[in-house]
């Protein structure tokens, strides 16, 4: 009897363990469950969201009641995908189970709705610079959701900015200045609009020979310059900072003078006749017919692009002189060179003065007349003071190349009134040329011939009125050939307003546009240009 006890005792002792350890299992599941926080548990989920696929070491178990969110098991974790409902909310129960413990959680999934389409779209044009026409999107899906698009703009923009096309296009009228404007965008599905504001900036990029023209034709304006120091015109002062002088840009179409540009003690020690520069904001000015620089703006040195020579990219400047053309500018402050030109006259003993700027000698071709000068701005070279060697050798060519000497000059470009003028760097770069004084001293030249080309060109579009503000469509022809000249017209950029063929111009009156116009002489191996502008 004993022993059938302590069996039975036995018997209930092991099943009182084993209902413990269950006990004890369910506890720690609820425990578990209980301290899991779910942070979405009654918001609103548009997004796909992840899923922990463990907690507190045990393994999860996740299930939806609705295909508003399906749950998919990964490797670490369970991805919950959201399927947006087309009209009305779900509320979407997630039950979760561990360790055999079961919570319930919801979350609620909204219907997309037209702020969810049109937030989530992207306007490629939105802050940007905009400087031609381009398309415009009529619809934008998001999620599998599709609303329609319209584009509209208010009339105080109308000037820059169009739409055309039954709205499939943005014509942009481009502009020299920066000119901020909106566009407006209505999106709308599923009966709802909304609309939605985008900047933009119209701003027409200029380059090259037109960057050139712009710069030389406009007081006032600010542009990046960059090429090759061509002399040291005021030396760097460690005081202020700046320094003085000449250089001509990358491919060797023009020439800079930049006066008092700021740079550091370390920039200005490695400044010299080659070296590669940078001098941003800056604006120009005419002082006494050179155009310069205002005082300030930053210049550095570019280390990292090899010095040339720059007596390697010396432009003969003969025919632009002869036709003083007005592509002529463009070439100040760089080296230039006229061949054969005879001396008209030498300045006396008396005009040397010292520390200052004067005509040595003027050489003439053809009935035009050029300036050969020295000055105090070309530090860098010489100096107008009687022990400067460089400067003596200047003044001695006075005696050594007399009045009706030939003679072939190089040096820097520069104008003073109606005077072009040439700075030589040293009494090498005034050579006797060797030739005699042309028999026909004022026959035409071909720089001449262009220029008579000009005069015709600027007569004819004067004349057919292509130079006021055009108030209704018209059509005009420009001459194609003057004499011995071929003319050829370009439109920089792009125009919404201006067409050419050949001669023929084709104007389209709408929004205020200027447009840019190349024109090309060309006369034998000569070229010339020039720029028109048509509003």
């Amino acid at each position: 009897m004993k022993k059938i006890i302590v069996a039975l005792l036995t018997v209930v002792m092991v099943i009182c363990c084993l209902s413990f350890v269950a006990c004890k299992a369910k506890v720690d599941g609820q425990a578990i469950l209980d301290s899991y926080i779910f942070e979405k548990d009654n918001a609103v989920v548009s997004e796909d969201f992840i899923l922990p696929a463990t907690i507190g070491g045990q393994e999860t178990e996740w299930k939806s009641n609705n295909n508003a969110v399906t749950l998919e098991k990964r490797d670490n974790d369970w991805l919950a995908k959201v399927n947006l409902p087309e009209t009305d909310e779900v509320t979407v129960t997630l039950t979760l189970t561990v360790a055999k413990v079961s919570k319930d959680f919801t979350v609620r999934v909204l219907p997309i709705d037209v702020y969810d389409i049109m937030d989530n779209y992207t306007f490629a044009k939105s802050k940007a610079r905009v400087d031609a026409n381009f398309a415009l999107d009529s619809e934008c899906t998001y999620r599998g959701k599709k609303a329609t698009i319209v584009w509209t703009i208010d009339n105080e923009y109308e000037n820059y900015i169009k739409i055309v096309d039954d709205g499939k296009t943005c014509q942009v009228t481009p502009q020299s200045e920066k000119t901020p404007v909106k566009i407006m965008a209505t999106f709308t599905y599923n009966g709802e609009s909304a609309t939605m504001t985008y900047d933009m900036i119209v701003y027409k990029t200029i380059e090259r020979k037109e960057l050139v023209n712009y710069w030389y034709t406009n007081v006032g304006v600010s542009i990046d310059m960059s090429g090759y120091v061509v002399a040291i015109a005021t030396e760097y002062s460690t005081s202020y900072k700046n320094v003085s002088l000449y250089m001509v840009n990358d491919d060797f179409t023009a020439g800079y003078y930049l006066f008092r540009v700021k740079t550091t003690d370390e920039d200005a020690a490695k400044l010299k006749p080659g070296v590669h520069i940078t001098c941003t904001g800056t604006t120009n000015q005419n002082y006494n017919g050179l155009i310069e620089t205002n005082a300030g703006g930053k210049l550095v040195v570019d280390s990292d692009i090899a010095p040339i020579n720059v007596k390697d990219h010396v432009y003969a400047i003969d025919e632009e002189v002869l036709g003083d053309l007005p592509s002529t500018v463009y070439h100040e402050s760089r080296l230039v060179s006229l061949s054969n030109w005879k001396v008209k006259s030498v300045c006396a003993d008396a005009d040397k003065a010292t520390g200052s700027n004067f005509t040595l000698m003027t050489l003439t071709k053809g009935g035009v007349d050029v300036q050969i000068r020295v000055s105090k701005y070309m530090e860098g070279a010489y100096a107008t003071k009687a022990d400067d060697a460089t400067w003596m050798g200047l003044c001695n060519l006075t005696t050594s190349a007399p009045v009706g000497t030939m003679v072939n000059v190089t040096g820097i470009l520069s104008k003073y009134g109606k005077s072009w003028q040439i700075m030589p760097l040293s009494a090498d770069d005034v050579t006797a040329s060797g030739l005699d004084a042309d028999a026909d001293d004022k026959r035409d030249y071909d720089g001449m011939k262009v220029a008579n080309a000009i005069k015709a060109v600027n007569a004819s579009i004067q004349d057919q009125g292509l130079l006021a503000r055009l108030t209704a469509n018209k059509e005009a022809t420009l001459p194609t050939t003057v004499g011995d000249v071929s003319v050829a017209y370009e439109i920089i950029g792009s125009s919404n307003a201006v067409a050419i063929d050949g001669g023929k111009v084709t104007v389209t009156v709408g929004s205020p546009e200027k447009t840019t116009i190349l024109v090309t002489y060309q006369v034998g191996e000569f070229k010339a240009i020039q720029f028109v502008f048509i509003s």
